[in-house]
This record gives structure tokens, sequence and C-alpha cells, in this order.
């Protein structure tokens, strides 16, 4: 055992980081920042305060421009000076980031904190003081300010003591990097202002940038209206708790959320007021008042109106009580005073239902004469607002749904679905001044609440706001209520479980400020929300990522609002923010027993010597810490009891057992013998100790997917940070863990290969992309690796080190492992690694591998993609054929052919870009190529010349060029063309055409995006456009994008091929010319010199070149390769005016780009065909 905790130490002392600090030896820790350390420790040499400024500025390139100034100077104790230093640079403070130095004896012992290197900031403002000042106020918008009233003027000189006191804010430089991470291009110069409204209330820091006037930041300063309380508890008896009075701090709920049910279109989402939880669908509860806000929007110009398409089922009218002809309904209203006030929009096209809304009027007290849709519409339709009466003025929409106490979707109408709206639109005559089309930006989904009569109330604003409700043994949280009394004691028998849950809140929110100082579960300061009484008879409490929520046990007897129960639910919390563990087998085993580790913590700092080891004990034991076995838990890893199977994700409750014995053993100490046959004597070291351990284990060295010996690793750096490499503490850390069987990492060497095997998808004769494989020596003696060998040679690792090598603890080879395969299929390899690790050797690493190729389209045929992207072939008669699903992309918008290559192609939305997708042919599986700039497009065509892809937003009408080769993008211009979802570049001229969801069809000039209405199309459901290589227009239409039609450009008539049968289409494409709709061909003689693009294309060997002549001539038609070498002359001759075709045979030519002209009189033209064989 000696032997061991001499070679541990050793090992930890070689992987510290030391460096030489101003005359000192130095161990660095880098977190957040990888340039300025975050913790700075001084074994010996400590140096002066002055000397250590000096190196730390110097070494970490903080510059001559940066200086320290003290911000607050504390003692301790142990005799240490905390010395909170503010950094500036070039004489401006940097908001928020301090540096604390821990001064014993007058030398710098350990420093740590946060501070900004790199800085290039202009400090020198552009906007005056009093311009910024303007700014903050128009972000506040406030009617009435406290200096501009004379009595609060009076007021603050006297309670400051200062006749100039003022509340006016005046602006202070400060160098802040607002909301992003605090990286120096992160930082702005910024006046910061104490901007104080009288009406509406609210005192806020408000940042404005000094070179730009943008606002950067805005951070409230006020602290509502708590008041001390008492409560009953069934468990504790009476208990001083923190209640709130007639200022109640809110809880956003969000029922109002983007969803893809039925959205409008049929692809992307759609805001729907609902709980996908009700009824078959979804749908919502009683007494709802859900509204959605819109972002500021100011209106200029004239003529001004709101659009929007909504869809809806709720109740029909029928039997309402004099003064109201509705239940439950839905309107839109507006705000010009930035939300306090609103007033109901009216006369919308088509019209509101019903003129007076009992839900509105009588049970959410705005009285009669709310008007609001009714009943049901489910299709979804385009409604109307004329807002030019607001015209100058910047104002705010609302989305308003109420229902009543009875009658809902969760009262068994299983199909009213509530409310849906997308593709709200604010416009002028010439310009769209708010746009949302599902997306979270410009949209805020709130709740609004209605508050239960009482003058006190289980919420509390402070403890970053604590928030308790009623579910009365039901299950719908939107129904939960207030517990409220008359006074602030709460003592109703009803009351008990829920002021226990909120007395236990409170507690674990202290134990964790007071302990660990961190700010709620998250650390960031988020509310703490409870649900009591939930469901009959339930016997359980859970997280559930946002709030928790408590049963009632058996006959609803026995709540489960024990302070342990309450700290255990919580810290699921603290772990889901910060180690994130993954729940399931180890990891969940872990995530589990960290609950029940500080739920124990919180009960003995909550109730002191009236705290014991066992989980639950007031309502019927779980678990058992000191003694895990006593309820078939495992104290030892992998030992009696350990859940070895998939049941319980992996015996999360039950293998929790390990780390809560070492837990118990690490406070109380104790000896025994393990499952193992060991013996052990660990000494303990008090609860606050081993607790302070298991949290920075918890926060800072674990992440998802540790196991028990990260954890073993983990504390142990966790005991060394706090108390010592070779103190009592992490002696006891060792011992514990080895009493429980965790003895991981191993004395002897110990190969690990972090992957059994590995999946390749690669293109045939084109690399993979290149996987990784690590061996690893997980043991404290050194691993030497002997021999690393594929067994069939039919993958290859780039970097085959020169072997034997030798790993120390926690190094590594890593390999790198591609894929290049010869021909279509599946291949299996495998590396063979030995070492002289045992035990572990040799590993052996599986290599998958399938190569795949990219058919091409077929001469002729007509192709077309689903929003859910099925690729199916159309018949001449418009009959649509499956080929197959792409397999790993989702989503589709448009459909073309590479003229490079002749590929088929679509675009899958990716986030902030749209990624190229390469389709095959034979199969419809989609290969992913390059990603475009640009975002919300649902059409796209390839120039047949340059082979750049056009694209046109679906919301703005821009028209985008990329590149399709490494997909470099540039926005032309707006096309003024918006809701398009189709477009294609005709093949020989090169000219693009657009369509909007009003069947107007456009050309549009691609140099600048200029768009000339060309006709109106007699039918406006058009999806996509394309054009075959003879000129012919197609496209998809139907409201399911189901019809194949041909449009006549002159007439705008649309002639009906036929129904595909396929649902949802959302692109199409045609190789070459098709046998659809074909007119009768004309013996006229030409209007004009037009040379076709050639048909096949891609060919083998031989391919059509068609050519019209306006007038009779001398003709050349020459074939040249990519180089610009001549490669044949077919045409060479005097030729009348007419039509003419000529093959062109490329059966002894090489596979590549070929370019044929074709040049009579005053015409000429090159377009380029591609050989493939």
């Amino acid at each position: 055992m000696r032997i061991f905790l001499i070679l541990l130490l050793s090992v930890w002392m070689l992987q510290a980081e030391a460096v030489r600090l101003a005359g000192g030896t130095a161990r660095i820790t880098f977190t957040q920042s990888k340039t300025v350390p975050a913790q700075i420790n001084f074994k010996r040499s400590a140096p002066e305060e002055e000397a250590f400024i000096n190196a730390f500025k110097n070494s970490y390139n903080l510059g001559e421009q940066t200086t320290f100034n003290l911000a607050k100077k504390e003692s301790d104790a142990l005799g240490f000076i905390h010395k909170r230093l503010d950094q500036y640079y070039k004489g401006i403070r940097i908001a928020d980031v301090q540096y604390i130095l821990h001064i014993r004896d007058g030398r710098v012992e350990k420093a740590n904190g946060l501070a900004v290197s790199d800085l290039n900031v202009d400090v020198t403002p552009r906007l005056t003081e009093k311009e910024a000042l303007a700014k903050a106020l128009q972000a506040i918008n406030a009617d009435t300010y406290m200096w501009e009233l004379k009595a609060n003027e009076k007021f603050v000189k006297k309670l400051r003591q200062d006749p100039k006191a003022t509340y006016e804010p005046k602006g202070e430089l400060l160098l802040t990097s607002g909301t992003q991470p605090r990286l120096a291009e992160n930082y702005h110069l910024v006046y910061r202002f104490d901007v104080y409204a009288a009406q509406p209330y609210s005192r806020n820091w408000v940042d404005v940038d000094a070179h730009t006037g943008e606002i950067v930041n805005i951070i409230s300063r006020i602290e509502t209206g708590d008041v001390n309380g008492v409560g009953n508890t069934p468990y504790y008896g009476s208990k001083d708790i923190v209640v709130s009075d007639g200022v109640f701090p809110s809880v956003k709920s969000a029922y109002w959320h983007l969803d893809t049910f039925n959205a409008h279109g049929g692809t992307d989402s759609s805001w729907w007021c609902a709980d996908p939880a009700l009824g078959t669908n979804g749908g919502y509860g009683n007494t709802w008042y859900k509204i959605l806000d819109s972002d500021p929007v100011t209106l200029t110009g004239n003529t001004i109106t709101l659009t929007f398409y909504q869809r809806y089922k709720m109740e029909t009218p029928g039997g309402e009580p004099d003064g109201y002809d509705g239940w439950d309904g839905a309107n839109v209203r507006i705000s010009t005073d930035d939300g306090q006030t609103w007033t109901v929009l009216t006369n919308p096209t088509p019209a509101y239902g019903a003129g007076s809304l009992y839900s509105f009027g009588y049970e959410h007290g705005e009285g009669e004469g709310i008007p609001g849709w009714v009943g049901e519409n489910t299709n979804w339709h385009q409604t109307t607002f004329d807002l030019s009466a607001y015209a100058g003025q910047t104002v705010r929409i609302r989305f308003a749904f109420a229902s009543d106490p009875a009658t809902s979707t969760a009262d068994g109408n299983s199909d009213w679905f509530g409310w849906q709206v997308d593709d709200i639109i604010i416009s002028n005559a010439t310009d769209t001044l708010f746009a949302n089309t599902g997306q979270n930006a410009t949209m805020t989904p709130r709740n609004y609440e209605v508050f239960i009569a009482g003058n006190y109330r289980l919420r509390e604003a402070g403890r970053a706001g604590v928030f308790t409700f009623d579910m009365k043994n039901g299950t719908s949280y939107s129904l939960a209520t207030d517990f409220v009394d008359e006074d602030s004691v709460f003592t109703t028998s009803n009351a008990e479980a829920g002021v226990s849950a909120h007395f236990g809140i409170e507690k674990t929110y202290d134990y964790y400020l007071t302990k660990h100082n961190r700010n709620s579960f998250d650390n960031k300061g988020s509310s703490l929300v409870s649900y009591v009484h939930y469901d009959d008879s339930y016997f359980n409490a859970f997280w559930n990522g946002e709030f928790m929520t408590y049963g009632d046990g058996t006959g609803n007897a026995t709540p489960l609002t024990t302070v342990d129960i309450c700290g255990h639910e919580l810290t699921h919390g603290v772990t889901g923010t910060s180690a994130n563990l993954i729940y399931q087998y180890e990891s969940g085993a872990l995530n589990e027993s960290f609950s029940d580790v500080f739920g124990t913590a919180i009960e003995f700092y909550t109730l002191g010597s009236d705290a014991n080891w066992l989980i639950g004990e007031d309502v019927g034991t779980f678990r058992s810490m000191s003694n895990p076995a006593q309820f078939g838990d495992p104290d030892t890893y992998k030992g009696t009891g350990w859940v070895t199977g998939s049941s319980d994700n992996g015996g999360v409750h039950t293998n929790s057992g390990v780390q809560n014995k070492w837990f118990y053993l690490l406070s109380e100490g104790g000896s025994g013998t393990d499952d193992n046959g060991r013996a052990y004597t660990v000494n303990g070291i008090g609860i606050d100790k081993a607790a302070q351990i298991a949290y920075r284990n918890l926060t800072v060295y674990l992440q998802p997917s540790s196991q028990y010996a990260d954890a073993r690793l983990g504390s142990i750096n966790a005991a060394i940070d706090l108390y010592g490499e070779n103190s009592a503490e992490f002696h006891s850390v060792v011992d514990a863990w080895n009493a429980v069987g965790v003895y991981y990492p191993s004395l002897t060497a110990s190969m690990y290969v972090d992957a059994d095997s590995l999946l390749f998808l690669a293109e045939t004769n084109v690399s993979s992309d290149t996987a990784m494989v690590s061996v690893i020596n997980y043991g404290l003696d050194t691993l030497t690796v002997t021999d690393i060998r594929l067994a069939a040679n039919k993958f290859s690792i780039l970097n085959m080190p020169e072997l034997p090598q030798k790993l120390s603890y926690q190094n590594s080879i890593n390999l790198q492992v591609v894929f290049t395969p010869d021909t279509e299929g599946s291949v299996l390899d495998s590396i063979y690694i030995i070492g002289s690790d045992t035990t572990n050797s040799p590993e052996k690493v599986v290599l998958k591998g399938r190569g795949f190729v990219v058919n091409l389209p077929k001469n002729g045929t007509l192709y077309a993609v689903t929003a859910n992207s099925t690729l199916f072939s159309v018949s001449d008669d418009g009959l649509g054929t499956s080929i197959g699903n792409s397999g790993t992309f989702d989503q589709y918008y448009g459909l073309a052919i590479n003229p490079d290559n002749g590929e088929l192609v679509s675009l899958y939305p990716s986030g902030s870009s749209s990624k190229l997708v390469r389709i095959n042919t034979f199969d419809g599986e989609g290969h992913g190529s390059v990603d475009l700039d640009f975002v919300l497009v649902r059409s796209f065509d390839f120039d047949p010349v340059s082979g750049d892809i056009y694209a046109i937003s679906y919301t703005n009408g821009r028209l985008y060029r990329a590149d399709a080769t490494n997909g470099e993008s540039q926005t032309i211009g707006s096309t003024g063309v918006r809701r398009s979802q189709g477009m294609a570049i005709h093949p020989t001229s090169g000219k693009l055409y657009a369509v909007d969801n009003g069947g107007n069809l456009y050309s549009v000039d691609k140099s600048n995006a200029s768009a000339t209405l060309i006709v109106t199309l007699d039918r406006s459901d058009i999806r996509d456009l394309a054009f075959d290589a003879e000129g012919r227009l197609l496209a998809l239409a139907g409201s399911d994008g189901s019809d194949v039609v041909r449009i006549h450009i002159g007439s705008g008539e649309t002639e009906l091929i036929g129904n595909t049968g396929q649902t949802d289409g959302v692109g199409l494409a045609v190789s070459g010319a098709t046998t659809v709709s074909v007119e009768n061909p004309s013996v006229a003689a030409p209007l004009h010199y037009e040379l076709n693009q050639n048909s096949p294309n891609p060919f083998n060997p031989s391919t059509v070149i068609r050519y019209s002549l306006e007038k009779s001539g001398f003709v050349r038609l020459t074939v040249f390769d990519i180089t610009g070498k001549k490669i044949v002359s077919l045409v060479n001759e005097n030729q009348k005016a007419g039509v003419y075709q000529v093959t062109f045979n490329a059966e002894k030519l090489a596979n590549g780009i070929y370019y044929y002209r074709l040049e009579s009189g005053t015409f000429s033209r090159t377009l380029k065909m591609l050989l493939i064989k």
C-alpha cells in the first residue's frame, strides 16, 4: 500500500505543468483562457506582489498598457490577505473581470481569476456622453424617469447627504464583452449608465457602444418584494421561509413553441400554442392565457399591413351567458408603449368569428367585447390587418389565446389542436418591416399569469427566484396554481407539502451558495421551480431538466418533499449544467450518486445532529449511504449487487452505491473488507471536506461519459487542489476508493484502445475522412507497444509509428486511419496492437468500410424529391416512381443537375448554411458535399456555362451566387420575388426564371438581381421549376407538390402532365430532353440563332448537338478540349436557314470536359459537355 501511494504521488507531480515565474517555481492551470492561467500556485520562492504583477503581465501578453487596481481586500484566519484586483487597459476598467491575489507574509502564494490578454481596442469614444445617453434612454423607453420628478431629486440629495446628488445618469467608460465570451476580440468600449425609470418602474445598467451607439448589454438592478414568512411542514414542524407579497415574481411558460406538426407549407416549423402531450397530437388546457409577442418594430411608410397564416381548432360557440358569444378563442393585439398596454386589433380579413369571448372577458377579467377567432378553420389561410393608423410608431404585436375553465383538449376533445400561426409579415408598400417565418428570433412566447386570490404566496424573488406550485394531484403543469395565504403564515394541511418543498429548495440554494459559491443549479442564477402534489399516490420525485416535481407518496400521505430529496433532485440540475453525466450505466450511476451525496450533505447542513445517512427516511428509506448492501446496492465496484444489464438505465439507482459508500467512508471513516477480499482502513475527514472534494470533482474534472475510474482520478485531483499532494485528505480519498474496489488506474502498465471498431464511408477511389484510434496507457508503469499491424491491408494507417514505443501514464499513440475503396460495397479489416500489458494485449480494432458511387441521371428522365428527402422519377404521363430515401439527410429543398459533372443534387438546410447533397439516382442515397453560405433558400439551379449555383431566399427574395466546388457565396441583390419555391435557368440562353407563391413568373437578371414580371400563371401553387434540354419549362405544382405541369411562358397557361402520386414534392430536375407534352414540330424557319445543349449530357460515347440558323450562311461547329486545343470540326460549310443536328462520337477520346462552338455570321456561342466512360 505504501509503495502504491509513493508511485501515485510521483505520477501526479510529473503531470503538473511547472514554470518559472517572478523568480519562483509555479504550477499553472488554464481553464477558460488558453493564454492567461486561471490559477497559479507557488510551491517555493513565492514572489512579492509587485514582482508577481510585473512577471504576470510580461509572461502572459498583458502588455504595458494593462494595469491592476485594488478593488477589495479581505483577511482570513489562516493569515492570508485576499486582494481582488480590477484590470485596466489604457486607463479604462475592464468590466466584470478580476484577478485575486492570495498573500501571506507579504508574498503571493497563489493567484486565480480571469484576466484578458491581447487586447487591441480603440479607447477613444466617437459618441459623446450625451449622444450615448440618448441611445440608452431609447432602449429603456420609459414614460417618466426618476430625475424628471423634483420630489425624487430632492429625496436622493437627502438620502445621500450630498447637495449635488442626482438620479440623472452619468456615463462611465468601460471595456466589456457584453454577453459574449471574455475573449479579446469580443470587447467593446462602452458608456455604462445607471438608468432609473419611474414609470414603468425599472432600474438597469445600460452599456452603449461608444463607437457605434449599439446597445451591448442591459443589466437589471431591481430586487423585488420578498417578505419573511412561516409555514408548517409535514416533517420538520414550523419553519421560517421567504414568500412574496404584492410584488409577484413570475415564471415564464412557453406553450407557444415552434413545432413541425402540420407546419405551414409542409416543411420547417410553425408557431403553435399547444401542449404536445395533450390530445391526439397536442392541444390546450383549461384557463389558459398564452401570448406570443413580437420584438419592437417601427412602422415606416404608408399603407402598412400585418399578414400571417393561421389554422386553429378550439371550442365552438354556443350557450354562452349574456354579454358573450364565444368561449375559447384567439386574437391579435398591438402595443405602442413597449408592451405596457395592449389594444385588440379589429377588422381582420377574414373577420373574427366572435365579438365577445368569455375566456378573455370573464375568466381573465378583461370584460365584455373582446373579439376573436373561434371554432375551427383547419386549413392554413392568410389573415390581414391594416396597421396604417399606427404609421410612424414603434409597436409590438401579440398573438393571444385564452380558454375558459372547462371543455378543452384536456377534457377529451382530442383533436382540438389549439392555434398555429406562421409567416408573420409586417410591410409597407415597398419594404418588409418585420418577418418571422418560424424562427425563435424576434418572437417571445410567454404565459400571461392571472393570480388566484391571496395576499402571500410561495414565491421568492431572492435566491435566484424560488417558485412552488400546487398541482392538486393532477398531472397537467398548466393547471398548477399558487399556494396562497391571507397572511405570511402558511398553516393549512394542503400547504404543508408546498412549504416543505419551498423550505427544502431554499436550504438547497443556501447550501450551494454558502459552501460552494454556486448561484442556483446552473451557477447562472436561474429560477428554482417546484411542482408539489403531483398525480394521485405518486411515490417519486424527479428533475426534468427544468424544474422539480414531487408526488405525495402512497395514499397521498407522505409527500416526497424532504430536505434530502429536494437536495437530491436539484443536484441533478447541478450535474446537468456541469459534468452533464449521461444517465446510463456507470456515468448514470455517478449522476445518481452525486445527487445522493449532496442531498445528504444538504440534510446535514440544514438539520445538523438530526440528519442521518439514509435517503428518504421520512417517507420510506430508498438507500443507505453507510451500508448500501442493506437495500441490495453494491458497496464494491462490480461486486455483490452490481447490475450488469440494461434495466434501470444500466443500474443507475443501484450501482450508485459504490460512490455513496466512498463518500460515507471519506466523511466518517471506517474499516472492513471489500467484496474482493481486500481489507481497508479509511480515516474520515468530515462531511464538509468530503463534499468540497466531491463538488470540485463533479464541476471541474468530470465530463458526460466519465466512468468510476474517472471519478477516482478527478477526486484525487480535487483533493490535491484543495488540501495538497501529500495531505491527509488526499490519502483518505485514495484509501476510500480502494475500499470500494475502484483501484484504477492500476500500478502496472494498462493498455487501453479507445475504439472497438471504426466505420468508414467513402466514394470509390476517394479517401475517406481520417479516423483516429488512440492507444493509451492508464497504468502507472511504463507501457511498451511492440507491434501494430493491419490484418488484410485494406485500410491505411497514415502515421505508423516507429516501434517499440514507450508510453508513460496517460500518454498515447494516435493512429490516423483512412479508407480508399476501389469498388462499391463493404470491406472488413482489423488493427492488431501488441504491448507489454499481457492482460489487455493484443488489442483488436475492427475496421468496417463501405464504398459508394454516385450514379448519374438517365438521359431524358424527369426526377423529383420530396421534403423528407425521397427521390422519385416521373414517367411521360406524370406518374412518380419512388427510387429511395437519402438515408442521412431528413430534409431537401430544390433539385438540379450539376453541369460540371452531371450529378443530381439538392439542398439540405443545415443551421446557418445550406449543404449541397449529391444524390445517387439508382437508390436515392444522399452524400453531403460543400456548405453554401446562405439560408432560408427553397429554390436553386446551376448556370449551364459557368457552373455557378444561383439561389433565391424564400423570405426576403435575395439572389445568391455560389461556387459549387468550394461553397464560397455572395449576395447579388434583392429580386423582390418573395416566397419563391421554384426557379430554373434556361439551358441555352442562361436566363433565370423564378416564380413566387402568387403564381407570378419573373425573369431575373443574374448580374444585378433585377426582376421583370413576365406573366401571371393560371395557378399559384407552383413548387419548383425545371427546364429540359430543349428549353421546355416544367414544374411541380399543387398544395402537396404532387402535380407535374408544363408551363407555356408566353400565355401563362399550365398544361397538366399528370399526378405523381407522391406528396410534398419540393424539387424537380430534368436530364436532357423529355418527351412529356411535346408540341408539334414547326416547319417555319427559326426566329433566331440558337445552340442547344448536347443530349445526352453526360454522354458515352456519342451525343447529339442541335442548332438553329436564322439565316443562310457559312457555318462552323467545332469541338475543343479543356485546354482549347481543337479536336474536330463537325460542320464547316454553307447551310440554309433551319434546324440541324449532328452526332459527335468520342469513342477514342478520354474522359473529361469538352467545349463546342457554333459560328455563323456575327453569331458565336460556346457550350460545354461531359464525357464519362
